[in-house]
């Protein structure tokens, strides 16, 4: 069956070729990118796409538009950009981050929680009274989510925990799509090996306990632990 193919516009090239511009350097932050008519002929381009590829560009907080003044790289990387790479990325390279990830905020929520986290976090732990079917329901528990948001939360590193919810998302949207369809997808297997694999409520308990000790090793090996058979089901 044939399927339409979205053709790109010459918005979308010139937007490619100015960031590439600044990418690669020929744009440092701070300078002042060419004019719109210089744009235009550099780009081969009419000045009305150069306009819409700026705004966009501005829009993404690349570029930043002075009026009177002229246009300015204000940053290298594109925040949307680097969001839709990582929503195209293989899924078990998304799991590995995850898996980066897990290991690494439970090390800073070793380190820095405080009496809060501890009662956030054993909470959530007391939720955990019983175990999912399988993998693949554990993953979408809401109960083990928010397990682990709050031991993100607990690493209290607003960045580290913004990246955290964005790749739990982008993975839970990576399932829902393909296993809404396809229910017997990676994580939905339900034979003995896959539950035998499966982390229990002991291995949480060691993680919070931890977390709890101020001991970061410890707290970062519980985190793969719990996370690692997930990798391991999605071969």
């Amino acid at each position: 069956m044939l399927t339409h193919v979205r053709r790109r516009s010459l918005v979308d090239d010139a937007i490619d070729m100015m960031r590439t511009e600044v990418e690669n350097g020929t744009w440092p932050v701070g300078t002042r990118v060419p004019t719109e008519a210089d744009l235009a002929a550099l780009l081969k381009v009419s000045r009305n796409t150069v306009r819409e590829a700026v705004r966009v560009l501005a829009y993404a907080g690349i570029l930043d538009v002075r009026q009177g003044d002229g246009t300015y790289v204000s940053n290298i990387n594109d925040p949307a950009d680097a969001i839709r790479r990582i929503g195209e990325a293989k899924l078990r390279d998304r799991l590995e981050l995850r898996l980066v990830l897990d290991e690494a905020v439970a090390r800073l929520a070793a380190e820095r929680r405080d009496f809060e986290d501890i009662a956030r976090i054993a909470t959530t732990l007391d939720a955990l009274s019983e175990q999912p079917a399988n993998l693949h329901d554990m993953l979408f528990d809401e109960r083990f989510r928010a397990f682990h948001l709050a031991i993100a939360d607990a690493s209290h590193n607003a960045a580290l925990g913004a990246l955290y919810r964005l790749l739990a998302s982008s993975i839970d949207q990576a399932y829902a799509s393909g296993a809404a369809h396809h229910r017997r997808g990676p994580l939905a297997k339900t034979g003995s090996k896959a539950r035998r694999s499966q982390p229990d409520l002991r291995e949480h308990r060691a993680l919070f306990d931890a977390v709890v000790q101020q001991s970061p090793d410890d707290a970062a090996n519980a985190a793969r632990r719990l996370l690692a058979p997930i990798l391991a089901a999605a071969d």
